[in-house]
């Protein structure tokens, strides 16, 4: 009786290989499916085919860790931005329901109040459904506080945040969210401040006054520690931040 089950096993796997062999586009075709279930069912858990519509949509993680989401812009009004999110994987379904418009994430500069003269040019830099990056900083009421991100040729991208700053568009205040407890705090307003000092130094924008470069950089000293001033302590971090310059 075993050595007739033994006989049985083999013969049961060759006709199983025989049968996967007279119909292998089915088996490829079943294996495939399995995997892009598998792929969409990861990518959900990572809310990689979340499409955001609303600042509350992104996860604490995302703006811990500063992800990075692609987006595409919608308008650009005298407050902010409107951006649709794209999202990393494109459900099946969602190809059907392109005719539906999708909801935009109300988006701000972060770190950055801008001058009129700022507005205007950030109009000129960003076009309706032009493609861009944006990393989220923290959140303001409804709107996302952000980095934006614009490609300029195939290698370089720009960030506007710190390009604003630089040609004197607007001054680095502090970003809404981030603790100053946090190591990121201080590396993403290190970088703000670097690009405003930059136009200061060079008499830039708002900066523009005919008056000397002592004068200047005394006024910015004085905006920046009324902006950010928190205490001693707090003051003298931003100084040590600034010297290093």
């Amino acid at each position: 009786m075993a050595a007739r089950r033994g006989r049985d096993e083999p013969n049961a796997v060759a006709r199983l290989s025989q049968w996967a062999d007279d119909h292998l586009r089915l088996v490829r075709g079943v294996a495939a499916v399995l995997g892009l279930a598998g792929l969409l069912l990861l990518g959900r858990s990572l809310r990689l085919t979340s499409q955001f519509t609303r600042a509350s949509d992104i996860p604490v993680e995302f703006l811990r860790k500063q992800v990075k989401l692609r987006g595409r812009v919608r308008r650009v009004s005298a407050t902010g931005l409107e951006i649709e999110h794209i999202p990393v994987l494109r459900p099946p379904l969602a190809r059907w329901r392109r005719g539906e418009p999708a909801g935009a994430l109300q988006v701000r500069l972060a770190g950055v109040e801008l001058t009129a003269a700022g507005h205007a040019w950030l109009r000129e830099e960003l076009r309706p459904a032009q493609a861009l990056w944006f990393q989220p900083l923290g959140t303001q009421g409804p709107a996302l506080l952000c980095f934006l991100l614009v490609r300029k040729g195939r290698l370089f991208s720009v960030n506007l945040n710190e390009e604003a700053l630089r040609r004197g568009l607007g001054k680095a205040v502090p970003v809404d969210g981030l603790s100053h407890e946090d190591k990121a705090y201080w590396t993403v307003h290190r970088r703000l401040l670097r690009a405003e000092l930059a136009a200061v130094r060079r008499g830039a924008g708002l900066w523009a006054e005919p008056e000397a470069r002592g004068g200047r950089l005394q006024r910015f000293r004085g905006s920046w520690q009324q902006a950010w001033g928190r205490g001693v302590a707090w003051a003298q971090r931003l100084r040590q931040l600034l010297r290093r310059d």
